[in-house]
């Protein structure tokens, strides 16, 4: 994702609604408020893309858990030092986020290794140039009806859903590209 210069944004913005004749009528903390929105509506939209049914390739199944062997398997131990140290890493982010968030596991391309990032709310503070390819989510609308607020319960269930299959698949594109 490219950085937005949120001046340049508000006054294209700007410029489309005068175009409209709406200009006068839209305050300009409105208009801010509207491209903040948006971009938050955007950043989570990219992540839930991970984890959401409605995707043809998700990162969860029934059918899921275990661990990825091949290159994605040898990549965790290779930057984490093995599976175990790896999984703690990624529970610990997920379960610890303050409010709510997101853990991943994401591609760095420029060191060309897997990572750990912790997103809370929906705060640009993703890796720059990472791409995430395995999302846990720690919204408490992810889990809140059935684990309550016991947020490190959720977590460990999750890696008992994981779909090694679609992480696998999008770490070898994240790789080649």
């Amino acid at each position: 994702m490219k950085d937005v210069d949120v001046k340049h944004t508000v006054a294209e913005f700007e410029e489309i609604l005068r175009g409209k004749g709406l200009r006068r009528t839209v305050p300009r903390m409105t208009i801010l408020s509207i491209l903040v929105e948006a971009s938050a509506h955007l950043s989570a939209s990219r992540l839930h893309h991970l984890v959401t049914a409605a995707q043809p390739t998700i990162n969860v199944s029934p059918d899921g858990g275990d661990r990825p062997d091949g290159a994605l398997g040898e990549a965790i131990t290779e930057n984490f030092g093995s599976f175990e140290a790896f999984q703690k890493q990624l529970t610990t982010a997920t379960a610890s986020v303050q409010g709510s968030g997101w853990g991943i596991l994401a591609w760095e391309p420029l060191s060309r290794r897997l990572v750990v990032e912790q997103v809370y709310d929906h705060h640009g503070n993703v890796g720059l140039n990472t791409t995430p390819l395995l999302v846990f989510d720690a919204w408490e609308h992810a889990y809140y009806l059935q684990y309550r607020n016991v947020r490190p319960d959720y977590v460990e269930k999750l890696w008992s859903l994981i779909n090694w299959n679609d992480v696998i698949a999008r770490f070898d594109a994240a790789k080649g590209a």
